[in-house]
């Protein structure tokens, strides 16, 4: 018995220390295959710079390692593997937030400039990449991405079919991640197919009109969902002191309850209804995409 918990005393350092690495790697090897396949693809959307993910990622994935070290290494291998698409999950989630927060704030600036560079007899085209040489990431990559496209060979099409403008505007909309910009790429590309570029000016200005109308919408309905969030974590929080204060004031009651033979039932139930309300409310009031 004491050789057999020696060796086990004696392996179970070495077994987090393999598995840690194992994932280490294995996370380097497919962040390489999909920074490879992001090069081919060579197209948007962009939401994060590969060597950031791959740092916040394998950075995670050595705390986690660290901090399960006393486990079991069976126990801290499965805590590795989901802790490390927990992070894997919570870096693209909010990474995805800030694309669409810094979308919506410079989508109609872009739309703004735009019509004042086709204000004149300047051409939608040219006006649409000097504009796109002008705007951050990420509005500002994908324009020059759809601008890059124009004159290009068309997929599957031979050398003698070439993308035009409007077809580089109806790839990017389908690969954007905003409802709104794709909307918009959509009217750009419909004006093209209808004969209607010389209009693009007076177009783009009501277009823009309209963002702005859109954008104070948003605002408006992301307030009112805030609001009902935010009351219901009111009453959650409202049961959690009453709890609290139970606890304080009679503890031989509440300790007595739980280790009654429905004691975990009951602590269950507690939790439960402890819950439910911002559970309920973040899954019924969600917060468009925009």
């Amino acid at each position: 018995m004491m050789d057999e918990a020696m060796m086990d005393g004696a392996w179970s350092v070495p077994a987090h220390t393999l598995a840690a690495a194992a994932i280490v790697v294995g996370l380097a090897a497919l962040d390489v295959v999909r920074r490879g396949g992001e090069r081919a693809a060579d197209a948007p959307p962009r939401l994060l710079a590969p060597a950031l993910r791959s740092a916040l990622v394998i950075t995670a994935a050595l705390l986690l390692a660290a901090l399960t070290a006393p486990l079991a290494p069976l126990h801290a291998l499965a805590a590795l593997l989901g802790g490390a698409a927990a992070v894997q999950w919570g870096v693209q989630r909010v990474a995805l937030a800030i694309y669409r927060r810094r979308m919506r704030r410079q989508l109609q600036l872009a739309v703004t400039m735009l019509a004042q560079q086709c204000s004149g007899a300047a051409a939608l085209f040219p006006a649409f990449r000097a504009t796109a040489d002008a705007l951050p990431w990420p509005l500002g990559d994908e324009w020059r991405w759809a601008a890059a496209q124009v004159n290009r060979p068309a997929p599957g099409g031979g050398n003698w079919r070439y993308v035009d403008h409007a077809g580089a505007l109806r790839a990017l909309a389908a690969r954007t991640l905003l409802d709104a910009h794709a909307a918009v790429l959509d009217q750009m590309a419909a004006w093209y197919e209808h004969g209607q570029e010389s209009m693009a000016g007076a177009r783009l200005r009501r277009l823009a009109e309209t963002l702005e109308r859109r954008e104070r919408a948003y605002r408006s309905a992301v307030a009112a969902m805030g609001r009902v969030r935010g009351e219901a974590w009111i009453i959650s929080g409202a049961m959690a002191l009453a709890a609290l204060w139970l606890t304080l004031r009679a503890p031989e009651m509440v300790i007595s309850a739980f280790q009654a033979p429905w004691g975990g039932a009951a602590a269950l139930w507690f939790l439960a209804w402890l819950l439910a309300p911002p559970a309920v409310a973040m899954l019924l009031v969600r917060r468009p995409d925009g």
